[in-house]
């Protein structure tokens, strides 16, 4: 997992730094920006022990890490 050393803005139209090439489909302000938990990763691989996980595969823009959800 790759860590950023600062906080990413998100600005118009991209993630700062992220350009999009088609941006009929990718990036643009009527796009949505998903974050996905990293602490799910362990969750999934506990059900998906064949299967590499990384961060990315469940289609998210971001892979954040958050407080660990409590149930």
């Amino acid at each position: 997992m790759v860590r950023a050393a600062k906080l990413i803005p998100l600005g118009s139209p991209n993630l700062d730094d992220d350009e999009q090439v088609d941006l009929s489909a990718h990036g643009g302000a009527d796009k949505a920006v998903y974050g996905y938990p990293s602490e799910h990763y362990d969750d999934w691989q506990s059900e998906l022990p064949d299967t590499t996980l990384t961060p990315g595969n469940f289609g998210e823009s971001s892979t954040e890490s958050f407080t660990r959800k409590l149930a």
